[in-house]
């Protein structure tokens, strides 16, 4: 079982992301368990008491890239999937050993591309 973070604020591309990763768990056969945040504090917070395998960060510029780079800091085998439209944080992710980027808007491939980049459903 894969446990599965996704932090984005806004709810629409929160609520898209979320069915595209259940979409691919469902093609690949990933048993997992889903869990979503709208703020980075939420998801620091449930980070005190929940491990996750793989996290999906996509919520407010630089909140949401500090709140990744604690979740490094803390756990160096967590996939850390980070999506922004500011390509700055593509340099410091690679630096953190984020599993993937992706430059906004996230589209159905991008997700494909981390899922399998996280070596998950190969």
């Amino acid at each position: 079982m894969v446990s599965i973070a996704v932090c984005v604020q806004a709810t629409p591309e929160r609520e898209q992301l979320i069915r595209w990763i259940k979409q691919y768990c469902q093609l690949y056969g990933v048993e997992h368990e889903l869990t979503a945040f709208p703020l980075p504090e939420d998801f620091t917070d449930a980070t005190a008491y929940k491990k996750f395998d793989l996290v999906f960060m996509a919520a407010g510029g630089a909140e949401g890239f500090l709140a990744a780079r604690q979740l490094r800091d803390e756990d160096r085998n967590v996939k850390i999937i980070l999506a922004d439209d500011t390509m700055d944080y593509a340099v410091k992710g690679v630096r953190l050993h984020f599993t993937d980027f992706i430059h906004k808007p996230v589209e159905f491939k991008h997700v494909v591309r981390a899922m399998k980049l996280a070596g998950l459903g190969q």
